[in-house]
């Protein structure tokens, strides 16, 4: 499951916008996994996740490094259906964020495409499915 990001807006605003995560509740078919080999079935789970972000400050990293002069402007929780923002169609049970990049050089790596995607960290406790 890749999470890329776009730039949305104005150029001078330099925004970024994506998919942090995504949930996949009651999926009868085969679930897409993240680069850890995991994945979120309940929606309820990854709202807490973005809840526990948004009490930390929701502090933004450069390859989950030092934190980087960027902020999160926008932050939701799609539902049930498929919602369309910033020319974006945005999947059921997604977590978006919209992050404002005020740093010269890290803004010049996305521009470039060096750095194309989020990434969330975290931590997690797994359950074991039958």
């Amino acid at each position: 499951m890749e999470y890329s990001f776009r730039k949305i807006g104005e150029p001078e605003q330099q925004l970024i916008g994506g998919v942090a995560y995504r949930a996949q509740p009651g999926s009868t078919s085969t679930p897409v996994y993240d680069s850890q080999g995991d994945y979120v079935s309940d929606p309820a789970v990854l709202f807490d996740a973005m809840l526990s972000f948004a009490k930390r400050g929701m502090p933004i990293g450069d390859m989950h490094q030092d934190e980087a002069d960027a902020y999160v402007v926008e932050q939701f929780l799609t539902e049930g259906e498929a919602v369309r923002k910033h020319g974006v169609t945005i999947p059921p049970y997604s977590w978006w964020v919209t992050i404002r990049v005020d740093d010269a050089e890290l803004w010049k790596r996305i521009s470039n495409s060096e750095l194309r995607g989020l990434s969330i960290g975290g931590r997690a406790s797994a359950e074991g499915i039958e």
